[in-house]
């Protein structure tokens, strides 16, 4: 027997950004520097044309730096290794 029992979430904005970003793709969270990265395609997903960017965010939401590194080839994915 299988029973299913389903409680009504409300779900509430906590924090929105500035619909500024091109193409967001991913988002990371660093501990160590306690802000989000969001990386942003810009235009095409597959075109090699080093417009696509970083972007960093505070955990508020704000923008700190727009394009925080730019020069990408549509970046999608992001990790982060030896901080």
């Amino acid at each position: 027997m299988f029973t299913f029992v389903s409680h009504a979430q409300k779900l509430q904005t906590i924090w929105e950004t500035d619909t500024i970003f091109d193409v967001p793709e991913s988002v990371i969270y660093s501990e160590e520097y306690k802000c989000l990265f969001v990386s942003n395609i810009v235009g095409s997903p597959l075109e090699k044309d080093g417009v696509g960017y970083i972007s960093k965010l505070g955990l508020d939401g704000k923008v700190i730096k727009l394009k925080w590194v730019e020069g990408f080839d549509a970046p999608k994915g992001m990790t982060i290794s030896n901080g």
